[in-house]
């Protein structure tokens, strides 16, 4: 009997053996799980600046181009009433000129 006392405390070594390496095992992914959550933490806090930054930036940026584009209906209306100004300028002065009213200016100077 006294070699299986022998061998059951030889398979409880083992076990215990086992038991502590397992446990030690566990420790070190317990503190790698941790590194793991904090950064995560990290990453969604960063993530959720980032969406803050990229909605502000996305509103700056469609208030710039509504003001861009009223600029440039402004810039529109005022070269087509240009361009109908111009001519009618023209066909005045033409006719002020062919009236004899351009002499007197002429004249003037």
């Amino acid at each position: 009997m006294s070699g299986t006392g022998a061998a059951l405390r030889g398979h409880h070594a083992a076990l215990q053996e086992g038991l502590s390496e397992l446990r030690a095992r566990r420790d070190e992914l317990s503190g790698r799980i941790q590194a793991e959550e904090a950064e995560r933490g990290r990453l969604q806090a960063r993530i959720a600046t980032l969406s803050r930054r990229l909605s502000d930036t996305s509103e700056s940026l469609a208030g710039l181009r509504s003001t861009r584009a009223h600029i440039d209906r402004t810039i529109a209306e005022m070269d087509l009433a240009s361009g109908e100004v111009l001519p009618a300028r023209d066909i005045v002065l033409s006719s002020f000129l062919r009236g004899g009213g351009g002499t007197a200016l002429i004249s003037d100077q």
